[in-house]
């Protein structure tokens, strides 16, 4: 019987600046193979922050999907920078066969703020916004 296969996509997580650090790619699973030949496929909503253009106002009332986040390049010091939030928009299912394929789904997506943290495990000025608080619903 044949593997059950991850199909990826590359996306950018950082919100690019344009500073000398790049986008950092990071790999997102677009697609699952069944060992039957069923492929759910899984679409993400593009992302929503580009630098100079659309950007969060204030990091505390941030809606939109992207969040700050403290890092540091090797032999550089900590800078705070904005990352993507990719959320999926859409999940696709075929059977790999003649029988019908079922419904996609197909999510909306509500708006709510970032949370702050509020563990002591890091100093206060290293923290960051990490709650994720953005919501999505089957339609």
């Amino acid at each position: 019987m044949p593997e059950v296969t991850f199909e990826d996509a590359r996306r950018p997580n950082r919100v690019y600046t344009q500073d000398g650090y790049s986008k950092l790619i990071r790999f997102r699973m677009n697609a699952i193979v069944s060992e039957t030949g069923g492929i759910t496929g899984i679409n993400y909503a593009e992302p929503e922050c580009a630098f100079g253009t659309a950007m969060p106002a204030n990091a505390k009332s941030n809606t939109m999907r992207c969040f700050p986040a403290k890092w540091s390049a090797p032999n550089s010091p900590d800078r705070t920078d904005y990352f993507h939030k990719y959320v999926v928009s859409q999940v696709t299912v075929s059977t790999g066969s003649e029988a019908p394929s079922p419904p996609s789904l197909r999510t909306a997506i509500r708006r709510k703020a970032w949370r702050g943290t509020t563990t002591s495990r890091s100093s206060r000025r290293r923290r960051t916004r990490p709650g994720a608080r953005i919501a999505a619903t089957a339609m």
